[in-house]
C-alpha cells in the first residue's frame, strides 16, 4: 500500500512539474524588443503610417468561443500575421486581446474591415465588425 501512495505521489509531482513547465514555456513574456517600434491601433484609431512600415491592430478576441478577426482586402496595407495575447487575469476561457499585424504597401486613404466571426461558419454573418480609417503617406 505504501509504494502505491509513494507512486501515485510521484507521478501527481511530476505532472505538477509539467503543467508548470508547458505554462511558463507558453506565457507571453511581455517584452519583443523588435516590435517595440511598431505602432499598436485600437478600436475607435485612424491609422496613419508610411509606406513600408508595419502596424499592429489590437482587439479583445477569445479564440475559445471559436472566434477571430480576420482582415477584408485593402488597397493600402497588407495582412501579415495574427497573434493571441492571452487575459492578463489567466483564467481559462477568459477573452484575451488578438493582434493583427499588417505592413503598408501604397500610399493613399482607404478603409480597413475587420470581421469577427467562425471562420468555420461559412455564410454567417460576423457576430462583430469594425472599420478603421486607414492613410499610408510616402
Amino acid at each position: 500500500m505504501r509504494a502505491r501512495r509513494t507512486t501515485t505521489m510521484l507521478a501527481l509531482a511530476i505532472v505538477t512539474v509539467v503543467v508548470a513547465l508547458s505554462a511558463t514555456a507558453c506565457s507571453d513574456s511581455g517584452s519583443d524588443d523588435s516590435s517595440a517600434s511598431v505602432p499598436v491601433f485600437h478600436e475607435g484609431d485612424s491609422i496613419t503610417v508610411k509606406d513600408g512600415q508595419e502596424c499592429v491592430i489590437a482587439l479583445t478576441a477569445n479564440p475559445s468561443t471559436g472566434y477571430t478577426w480576420s482582415a477584408g482586402p485593402n488597397d493600402n496595407v497588407k495582412y501579415v500575421s495574427s497573434k493571441q495575447m492571452n487575459a492578463s487575469s489567466g483564467a481559462i476561457g477568459a477573452a484575451g486581446t488578438q493582434e493583427l499585424k499588417f505592413t503598408a504597401i501604397k500610399t493613399g486613404s482607404s478603409t480597413l474591415e475587420l470581421a469577427y466571426a467562425r471562420q468555420f461558419e461559412g455564410g454567417v454573418p460576423p457576430a462583430e465588425t469594425v472599420s478603421f480609417p486607414v492613410k499610408v503617406t510616402g
